[in-house]
């Protein structure tokens, strides 16, 4: 018999070798990866978690117990499983529209394994060097095989490889027993969160990862693998609720959370390019996303997940409108007396806006309501923290105008000026895409519900 947490960790390896191998053909590597993507889901959504029965007469358990160490498969891990894999196969199925390079799909596939990993291991110190070994894969993803600068990429790496000391620290103490170094192991915590998260002042390494990776790449690291960092973070103060308690982790979660969201704002006024804006919005909402664990366990980790969830449309949306652009750029502002650029099309810069101002939080986006949310729950715990949200949000929407209204279509030509050439036509299958995209963000925008499902399918079996 198979235990189920050796799926879980060795089902997503062997299609992302096979994948690599198959990447000069994407088509084939793209079909092998959803149908893989299929068979594990069916899998683990048929997989039974109490201890001793069988699916199929192959696979058993719930818990697996290997070189002393137990990996246990929950019913909140196996929802997170199933919603990643959800999410890498429409990130498979846009990667055949738009060409994310040839790592993309493997790379992806394989970092499921140790994200899974990280988070069914105990002591959950090993989940640590698990999340280290995703960091490595996802470190590669960002470069993803391309010449020129792997600033992203290593800082990305070398945060991560300056949190994971921190946070072994922390578990090594609390294994020994050292009540007495509560403040301590907060302290640990708290800085290993806040590097891990992007937060103040570690979020030097947040907007590179948007300037050069591939567009679509942010998406698996700031969305799949973040929702894994969310739950094995929230697991670590399930399990050591005197850490969440400690006025100190508070206060300086606050602090950090505050200073993020505000950072990112005011970088956006003047962001000179779109991924550097989207990384600065991004801030906005990793700030909120600090400030959910001040909230308490059983409000902050749904907070927590209805904004992971949210930023995720944002980030898809935007994605989608660069990877239409040419060099998924947009064209240099004109200039009085000289030839005007071709002009972007109205759809991939709608996808575009949609999704910046969705990540800096207005209304009818689909990040308002989880900024929203943030705002007032911790309003209600500090009124300065909504002002600085408030203030952020208000920074970034003024970004996101000052960087796109350029491209709009009454300002593409000066007085006396040849107008600007007609943009480059999108094939059926592009426009479809991004038109449904497009139409399922205001969806959720309008009736963000439709996520409280998935909400509570990820954080029901922990509350």
């Amino acid at each position: 018999m198979i235990p189920g947490p050796l799926l879980a960790l060795a089902g997503p390896l062997l299609p992302a070798a096979v994948a690599f191998l198959l990447r000069r053909w994407p088509r084939l590597a793209a079909g092998l990866g959803l149908a893989a993507l299929l068979w594990l889901a069916v899998l683990l959504a048929a997989l039974p978690l109490a201890a001793g029965q069988t699916t199929g007469r192959l696979f058993t358990g719930d818990t697996w117990l290997v070189l002393g160490r137990s990996l246990t498969l929950t019913g909140a891990i196996r929802a997170a499983l199933l919603f990643s894999y959800a999410l890498a196969g429409l990130l498979f199925l846009l990667s055949l529209l738009w060409p994310q390079g040839p790592e993309f799909m493997p790379l992806t596939l394989a970092t499921l394994s140790p994200l899974a990993g990280a988070l069914m291991v105990r002591p959950f110190v090993f989940g640590v060097v698990l999340l280290l070994v995703a960091a490595g894969l996802l470190a590669a993803l960002i470069q993803s095989g391309r010449p020129g600068s792997a600033l992203a990429s290593l800082r990305y790496l070398k945060m991560t490889v300056l949190a994971v000391p921190l946070l072994l620290v922390a578990g090594w103490m609390l294994e020994t027993d050292q009540a007495t170094f509560l403040a301590t192991v907060a302290r640990l915590f708290l800085a290993g969160f806040v590097i891990l998260l992007a937060g103040f002042p570690f979020h030097v390494w947040a907007p590179p990862v948007l300037v050069e990776a591939r567009p679509l790449a942010p998406v698996v690291i700031f969305g799949l693998a973040h929702l894994f960092l969310l739950l094995f973070s929230y697991h670590l103060l399930l399990e050591n609720p005197a850490v969440q308690r400690s006025e100190q982790f508070i206060q300086w979660m606050r602090l950090s959370g505050a200073a993020t969201a505000l950072a990112g704002g005011l970088l956006a006024l003047v962001a000179a390019s779109p991924g550097r804006l989207l990384g600065y919005l991004l801030l906005i909402d990793m700030g909120a996303t600090l400030l959910s664990f001040t909230l308490g366990y059983q409000v902050g980790l749904p907070a927590a997940l209805s904004l992971l969830l949210l930023r995720l449309v944002g980030l898809l949306l935007a994605a989608a409108g660069l990877s239409l652009l040419p060099n998924n750029q947009l064209p240099i502002t004109q200039l009085p007396n000289y030839p005007s650029p071709p002009r972007p099309s109205p759809l991939p810069l709608a996808l575009l806006a949609y999704g910046a101002l969705s990540l800096a939080g207005l209304p009818l986006t689909p990040g308002f309501s989880g900024r929203w949310a943030i705002v007032a729950l911790a309003g209600e715990q500090a009124p300065w923290l909504a002002v600085v949200l408030l203030v952020a949000v208000a920074a970034g929407a003024a970004g996101a105008w000052r960087s796109l209204a350029p491209h709009l279509p009454p300002a593409l030509s000066w007085p006396g000026q040849l107008r600007s050439p007609p943009p480059a036509p999108l094939t059926p299958a592009a426009q479809v895409a991004a038109a449904l995209l497009l139409a399922a963000g205001a969806l959720i925008a309008l009736f963000p519900q439709l996520l409280l499902a998935v909400v509570q399918q990820l954080a029901g079996p922990l509350l």
